[in-house]
């Protein structure tokens, strides 16, 4: 599966929806939870951010049993 994550300037998790679903509601769900519960995050560097302020990621995401 694949989440299309959107972090600011100061690592906030501003956004996190699913790309590409896993074909599991409860998978993506779970995909869901573990982005968000990253923030913040480390902050990223300036040369990703956007005009707005925020880097724009996709992250392939494979969880475990």
């Amino acid at each position: 599966m694949v989440v299309h994550v959107q972090i600011a300037a100061d690592g906030a998790v501003q956004g996190a929806e699913i790309e590409e679903s896993s074909g599991s509601v409860k998978l993506d769900h779970r995909a869901l939870r573990a982005v968000q519960g990253i923030s913040p995050a480390p902050a990223p560097p300036a040369a990703l951010l956007g005009v707005d302020g925020i880097v724009d990621l996709s992250i392939p995401v494979a969880l475990g049993h």
